[in-house]
């Protein structure tokens, strides 16, 4: 039987033999190991169940409430008493609490030196002396100290050297049971901001006049973009206006949440290839509509670092770039990253699980269309 680690579940055993009656029942249920010589429950490292209930005048059924715990291969004991006689029924090895999961890491970007970071998930259990974690990336390092909040909160500092550079599992392990390692427990590299800049054509003293229409300006450009990039507001900083025409100097920032969510290069390249289509989101804005992006050299290198870093981007989508919107650029892209998905070595995946070999040409196909553009809206 499997178990949750935060325990209050109501289990039912049934018995051969019994003949305790309800009114004097005598039963105790552990679940735990039993003693070396196998006579008696080891109550140093077994827990027992509360609010035991007898089912049946014969004392064959009962019922518990099993305690929150950890571990697997434990044994089920109903432990009977009367006065100073004793018997033990064991169940060997019938119970196993859930394996740890982790749901999610906050911060999911961290920079080197010593920095806490938040685990979210399920089944850490109720004793912070059970559980232990690591970050496994190109080494392991270990959750010093390790503050149990909750069955579903740990607390975890990290003390990463100063070439942390590649990205990582946080394993939790509570009574011999890890979790696996997924997506939501991915840890990688703070990625550096990204500085862009953008001419409109307006009037610059009119805009920064007022500061109640600079402040909108503001918002409706980072609107814009934000819409066009499908990411949050938050991950826009604009730093500064200019004249010359009106010329916004913003970064593109990390997502502090996810360590899966584009890098601030993969969106920098994104804009510049959407400034280039006339159709694309970003040319149906009000403001960026006919506005000039200026974004750094050498985006393609740093997205092909950022992608190897992470393992969140597939290879065939970081090898395989799209440089713009205009025809040969996509059928560039497409012809590269079908090739790179059906012969190379990484299977793509898909809702999590691998794509079976007789589909994998046809999913390949789907995911290059959208990776290379085909898919984006486009707007007569």
């Amino acid at each position: 039987r499997v178990l949750a680690a935060s325990g209050n579940q109501r289990i039912q055993i049934s018995l051969i033999g019994g003949g305790v009656t309800l009114y004097n029942p005598g039963y105790e249920v552990w679940i735990g190991q039993t003693s070396q010589d196998g006579l008696t429950v080891d109550f140093q490292n077994s827990k027992q169940c509360t609010s035991v209930l007898i089912l049946d005048d014969a004392g064959t059924k009962l019922k518990c409430t099993t305690p929150s715990g950890v571990g697997s291969g434990l044994d089920l004991i109903v432990l009977y008493r009367s006065g100073a006689f004793s018997q033990i029924a064991v169940g060997s090895r019938w119970m196993r609490y859930q394996p740890p999961q982790v749901s999610q890491v906050l911060p999911a970007l961290v920079s080197p030196g010593s920095i806490t970071v938040t685990v979210y998930g399920t089944n850490f259990g109720p004793s912070g002396s059970d559980v232990s974690g690591v970050l496994k990336a190109s080494t392991e390092i270990p959750c010093k100290p390790l503050v149990l909040k909750s069955d579903s909160q740990i607390l975890c500092t990290l003390n990463l050297p100063s070439g942390f550079s590649s990205s990582g599992n946080l394993i939790v392990t509570a009574g011999k049971q890890s979790s696996q390692p997924s997506k939501t427990s991915t840890v990688a590299p703070l990625p550096g901001p990204v500085a862009v800049s953008a001419t409109i054509q307006a009037d610059f003293n009119q805009i920064t006049s007022n500061p109640v229409v600079e402040t909108q300006f503001k918002i409706n450009f980072v609107k814009d973009v934000s819409s066009a990039l499908k990411i949050p507001a938050a991950r826009l900083n604009i730093t500064q206006l200019k004249s010359g025409s009106v010329i916004v100097f913003f970064n593109i920032l990390p997502d502090l949440q996810s360590a899966l969510s584009s890098s601030p290069a993969a969106l920098a390249l994104e804009l510049s290839a959407q400034a280039s289509d006339p159709n694309s989101p970003l040319r149906q804005g009000n403001l960026t509509s006919g506005a000039v992006f200026s974004v750094p050299s050498g985006l393609e290198q740093l997205v092909s670092n950022t992608s190897n870093a992470t393992n969140a981007v597939p290879s065939y989508f970081s090898s395989c770039l799209l440089r713009s919107y205009q025809y040969w650029d996509m059928e560039i892209c497409f012809d590269c990253c079908t090739y790179a998905c059906e012969v190379g070595p990484e299977i793509p995946v898909v809702n999590g699980w691998q794509v079976l070999p007789g589909f994998r040409a046809e999913v390949c196909q789907s995911l290059c269309l959208e990776h290379c553009g085909y898919a984006r809206p486009i707007t007569v």
